[in-house]
């Protein structure tokens, strides 16, 4: 219908209509782009939204696990200390002092600090 009407508008040298019929094609093709553009702008904002929530509960996953990795060294660290006061002084064993148990804390290899695959996610999606 557009064709037929510009090809009219041409045949009969209406410049006038001719330019209007360009500019109505050219100012359609700008608002279709600029409605992707939105469009495109909408979705980008979702995704961060999302990419945001789910670093913070990546990040509360993080601090539960360095808490209790801080609460693990530290009695680490206790046994290690008990360890080396009866192994500097024997005679400072007590009763309380069970050594299976305060090699097994002292010695024990903690596991390393698991990596969330939230942020592995994002990078894989090409963002920064």
């Amino acid at each position: 219908m557009l064709l037929r009407r510009f090809s009219h508008h041409f045949h009969r040298q209406d410049w006038f209509a001719v330019v209007l019929d360009f500019l109505v094609v050219v100012l359609g093709i700008v608002i279709g782009l600029q409605a992707s553009a939105w469009n495109q702008s909408r979705i980008d904002q979702r995704d961060e939204i999302k990419y945001l929530v789910a670093l913070d509960a990546d990040l509360d996953a993080s601090r539960a696990l360095l808490k209790g990795t801080v609460e693990s060294y530290d009695r680490i660290m206790q046994a290690l200390i008990r360890l080396v006061e009866i192994g500097d002084d024997p005679s400072q064993v007590s009763p309380t002092d069970n050594i299976d148990q305060l090699l097994w804390q002292g010695l024990w290899v903690l596991s390393f600090v698991e990596e969330h695959m939230n942020v592995y996610k994002i990078k894989g999606d090409g963002a920064n």
